[in-house]
């Protein structure tokens, strides 16, 4: 029978702001603006403390989910300075938002955050 590699949980930060330099650096950050019914939702990679985004250290990858399902993927390379994804969505106030990147060296973190209004 194949082995297949165990994926650990994502590293979550409670307070990116005041965490360490490490922590910061990998801690996405997730802004919301609503206007009317839509939602534009930025989830930024490296936001608190600049990730370096060279070869052999990078971020691979930004998901955004809602509720737990994916619905935004962003893919990564050395070549992107500044991981950046930026969608509109429709969904209610109050819907839970997760964003996840992964480093290549570091693995996956992640925060989350809800649709403000209501």
């Amino acid at each position: 029978m194949r082995d297949f590699p165990k994926i650990a949980a994502p590293t979550f930060i409670e307070d990116p702001e005041n965490a360490g330099p490490y922590e910061a650096k990998h801690t996405p950050h997730i802004d919301i603006e609503v206007i009317d019914d839509i939602a534009e939702v930025t989830v930024t990679a490296g936001y608190y403390v600049t990730h370096p985004n060279e070869t052999g250290h990078f971020f691979e990858w930004i998901m955004i989910y809602a509720e737990g399902q994916p619905i935004a993927h962003f893919v990564g390379s050395p070549e992107v300075l500044n991981p950046t994804i930026s969608v509109e969505i429709n969904l209610p106030p109050g819907t839970v938002l997760e964003a996840m990147v992964h480093c290549n060296l570091h693995g996956t973190w992640k925060t989350e955050t809800t649709i403000p209004g209501g």
